[in-house]
């Protein structure tokens, strides 16, 4: 790579998509990226007095990041308030995608990432809060929507606290909380988000989320199966209050879940059907191929009452 230096300002701003309603007014930055020999771990990128506003609400940011290969070195902010809703007036959004919700941000980090995964985190500062409330999303994976009431996050040197949590998928309430380790490493290294949550929830019909009950290839978005998100290592214990899977309801079931590689694991769940204790392993996949999961389960049982498990099956294989 050659040397290069580019510096510039930008002030008073707009932009606008010429068939999309609203644009981004008060546009305000000086950006400079630097690089005196052309070596990618010298390369600087600094913007400073970044400034916008949608909506009349302000965005105001900054961003240094220095020697990205060795020690990538990041000092940066975020404040501002910002409607989702309205990001499909300013932005084009993928084809079946649409998203709404209120997030309040106030963070500000400073350091090394290297630091960060060697758990230094003397020689790191991070502080703030992301809050994000009535939140929706929804796309050609996710067709259903997700929902997120609430949820709240405390930035620390450490980690990243996540608490309330509270929201619905495929007509299961949840809620929970936990951490994130690695926010940065993931996003600015590509590195699988780590995160621990744990997370209870009312109702789950498995037969909904993995398909199993109908066509797969039909257009309605209730046959979908659930597309595990690929890039994340993260520990979920578990409590569900009703597990529905083929004809078997399952109650209070308790147990772990793990969510890496575009697959879930479930380890050692345990729940109480026809009259009777059942355990549960095993895995469910979408790494090659989304819409036919692949799915792998063994059952331990217990004081199940045999008749009653041989009557259902009969009707659910009718």
């Amino acid at each position: 790579m050659p040397a290069y230096h580019i510096d510039a300002a930008v002030k008073d701003a707009s932009f606008k998509y010429t068939d999309l309603p609203k644009g981004i007014t008060a546009i305000n930055f000086k950006a400079l990226v630097d690089n005196p020999d052309g070596k990618p771990d010298n390369m600087v990128v600094d913007i400073s007095k970044g400034h916008l506003v949608m909506d009349n609400e302000p965005f105001d940011f900054r961003l240094l990041v220095k020697n990205p290969e060795s020690n990538m070195y990041v000092d940066g902010a975020a404040k501002g308030k910002l409607d989702l809703s309205q990001v499909a007036d300013y932005v084009k959004l993928e084809k079946g995608t649409a998203i709404s919700g209120l997030m309040n941000a106030d963070v500000n980090i400073k350091g090394n990432v290297k630091e960060l995964e060697k758990q230094q985190y003397n020689n790191f500062y991070a502080a703030g809060t992301v809050d994000v409330n009535n939140f929706n999303y929804r796309s050609s994976d996710y067709p259903t929507g997700i929902k997120i009431n609430k949820v709240n996050t405390v930035f620390t040197p450490t980690r990243i606290d996540v608490s309330n949590l509270d929201g619905q998928y495929m007509n299961s309430g949840f809620n929970g909380g936990g951490q994130i380790n690695n926010l940065l490493s993931y996003l600015l290294n590509a590195k699988p988000l780590s995160a621990d949550f744990t997370v209870n929830a009312d109702k789950v019909n498995l037969n909904d989320w993995i398909g199993v009950s109908a066509d797969t290839a039909s257009k309605d978005p209730a046959t979908v199966p659930f597309a595990v998100p690929g890039n994340l290592h993260i520990s979920l214990p578990t409590k569900i209050d009703e597990l529905k899977y083929d004809n078997i309801e399952i109650k209070n079931v308790t147990g772990n879940m793990q969510l890496a590689d575009e697959t879930v694991k479930l380890n050692n769940v345990n729940g109480f059907a026809l009259d009777g204790i059942i355990k549960i392993n095993g895995s469910y996949s979408t790494k090659a191929n989304k819409t036919k999961p692949a799915i792998a389960m063994s059952y331990d049982v217990a004081q199940v009452d045999i008749q009653k498990h041989f009557t259902l099956l009969i009707r659910y294989k009718n």
